[in-house]
């Protein structure tokens, strides 16, 4: 695992502040999750849970390496 990686994972893993738009894009969220299983069944939640935590995880990689690199660029260090 390279440094970036690392770097990306423990920030990634740390609490969002609680804002009122977060509060209630989770318990937004949390009612369609339960539609979902209700309509669909877990077993098929859970796969459209999971499908959407990976495509999560690959925009924050991608804009936190972005960001990165442009904070580089601007500083001066990255050709």
């Amino acid at each position: 695992m390279d440094f970036l990686e690392t770097l990306f994972w423990d920030l990634r893993e740390k609490r969002l502040p609680l804002t009122q738009e977060l509060v209630e894009n989770e318990r937004v969220t949390s009612s369609l999750m339960e539609q979902v299983k209700e309509t669909m069944g877990v077993a098929m939640a859970d796969k459209v849970d999971g499908i959407y935590g990976e495509h999560e995880d690959i925009a924050c990689d991608y804009f936190f390496r972005y960001g990165v690199q442009l904070g580089l660029e601007l500083l001066g260090l990255l050709v």
